[in-house]
């Protein structure tokens, strides 16, 4: 591979990292609600998270340059607030490759929370998990309890394995 190929590899791997990264929190958290039983909204919260999918993907490029470029909504606020431009730049290329990626990890994430033993979840209550603990154990959002399996065996001796 000569240098220009392995640049070219290099940009796409920061790439692909830097828009996983922007769309975990987001996803994870979209898939978890997805997955809770019927609340108001629910099918339009999943019809848009899912549209970049269904979408021909120069239709999904033509949006994000509506709503991203220099005269449009939200590209001239970022330009005129920040002074940070998007068209043409690597960072309209993180851009789509999020908004592309995101049903991807909804879906992904989905399968995994439908997996989980609603047991687990109600005995995790019961002992004043709150929701995000009940996701993510240990994820330092603690409601005065302990967080991890550790410091409750820790704090209680008799939850200990045996």
């Amino acid at each position: 591979m000569n240098a220009e190929a392995g640049k070219i590899v290099l940009f796409t791997m920061q790439i692909a990292a830097l828009s996983t990264v922007l769309i975990l929190p987001l996803g994870i958290a979209t898939a978890w609600l997805l997955t809770r039983p019927g609340w108001r909204g629910k099918a339009l919260v999943e019809t848009c998270a899912m549209l970049p999918l269904f979408l021909p993907p120069v239709a999904t490029g033509l949006i994000l340059l509506a709503l991203f470029g220099r005269r449009g909504p939200l590209g001239a606020w970022l330009e005129r607030a920040f002074g940070i431009e998007f068209v043409f730049t690597w960072r309209a290329v993180v851009l789509a490759c999020a908004v592309m990626s995101f049903p991807l990890l909804v879906r992904a994430a989905q399968s995994a929370f439908q997996e989980v033993n609603p047991r687990l979840e109600h005995i995790a209550r019961t002992l004043g998990a709150s929701d995000p603990e009940r996701v993510l154990p240990g994820c330092g959002c603690e409601t005065g309890g302990p967080s991890t399996t550790t410091e409750h065996q820790a704090t209680h001796p008799a939850a200990a394995p045996r």
